[in-house]
């Protein structure tokens, strides 16, 4: 078989052939590219919803983060403050318990004072009454009449040294130091 080449028939044939050839390809690969671009598309907005979503969740998160941080800081404010308020507690319960046993040695020291003070006010109750007793005998012999008087002189003697006795006393108790 001989082909004519000659023919516009046949030339017309062999272009729609070679076009067919190189055009069903681009034609495939022109709907692959379009299939491509359109699923890039799809996932661009699925992607995209997606992004927004996050952003909504990031927004949110960090806001309570902020919350949580502005919290944190507060707290650890009124930390820092009850701490100091512990140091200033601990200090002045020092400072007090210093001051209770500064005063539990005075006091011991005033009772002991007032003890001794107590014992001196007996002693000088004991010679005040010695005292007054010899005063009021001595008063009972100058006042006795005189006949009686020489009697109640002899008598009184004892009472004398017992009354020279608590002058005695009584002086050497205001020579005493204080």
């Amino acid at each position: 078989m001989e082909l004519d080449l000659q023919g516009w028939k046949v030339k017309l044939a062999l272009v729609a052939l070679v076009a067919l050839i190189v055009a069903v390809p681009l034609a495939r690969a022109s709907h692959s590219n379009k299939s491509r671009a359109d699923d890039w598309r799809r996932r661009a907005l699925v992607a995209e919803e997606a992004v927004a979503g996050l952003q909504v969740v990031i927004v949110d998160r960090s806001r309570a983060l902020n919350q949580r941080t502005i919290q944190a800081n507060r707290l650890a404010t009124e930390l820092d403050s009850n701490g100091l308020a512990l140091r200033q507690s601990k200090s002045s319960i020092g400072s007090l318990s210093r001051r209770q046993k500064a005063l539990a040695s005075e006091n011991a020291r005033v009772r002991r004072a007032n003890g001794k003070l107590d014992a001196r006010a007996a002693a000088l109750q004991r010679l005040g009454l010695t005292l007054n007793a010899c005063t009021k005998d001595l008063a009972s012999v100058v006042a006795a009449p005189p006949a009686k008087r020489k009697a109640a002189i002899s008598d009184s003697r004892a009472r004398l040294d017992a009354c020279r006795r608590a002058t005695a006393s009584f002086d050497a108790y205001l020579e005493r130091p204080r």
